[in-house]
């Protein structure tokens, strides 16, 4: 932590946010906005034979320190298919000051489907981690039902 001029401490953490949006076109899923700002960013889209993008969310620094605040934010629009993972585990370190942050957007069109299948979070002793995950579903998604 710092020490500001006025003698308040200053805030210790990375600020990341990532937005993306998803189209049908034709029998695919494509990724039709990508936006991120550090420590978020996106790898490439996989297609595995099915009509779904599978986009894999990194985050490059190696975890979650307190302080730091990430903003997901994905739109999948109507028919479309998305599967958001990661390539491997969150690890969330000791937090002496703030908890790390993590807020999660999901906006589901009519007829869509999204897949939230991130890897396992490490929490090490003296961690300090809020989630939170919001999921808008449009008409309550396929067969009108929510599946958690």
């Amino acid at each position: 932590m710092t020490t500001g001029v006025d003698g308040a401490v200053a805030r210790v953490g990375r600020d990341g946010t990532l937005s993306l949006a998803f189209e049908r076109r034709g029998a695919r899923t494509i990724v039709a906005r990508s936006h991120f700002t550090l420590p978020l960013q996106v790898l490439g889209t996989m297609a595995l034979g099915d009509p779904a993008a599978i986009v894999s969310i990194l985050n490059p620094t190696g975890g979650l320190v307190g302080g730091d605040r990430l903003d997901i934010d994905v739109t999948v629009g109507e028919s479309a298919h998305a599967c958001l993972t990661t390539p491997s585990a969150t690890k969330v370190y000791r937090a002496t000051g703030a908890p790390a942050e993590q807020h999660v957007r999901l906006r589901v069109a009519d007829g869509a489907l999204v897949e939230w299948v991130p890897d396992h979070t490490i929490p090490f002793a003296g961690a300090a981690f809020r989630q939170t995950i919001a999921v808008d579903v449009a008409g309550g998604g396929p067969g009108s039902g929510v599946d958690a």
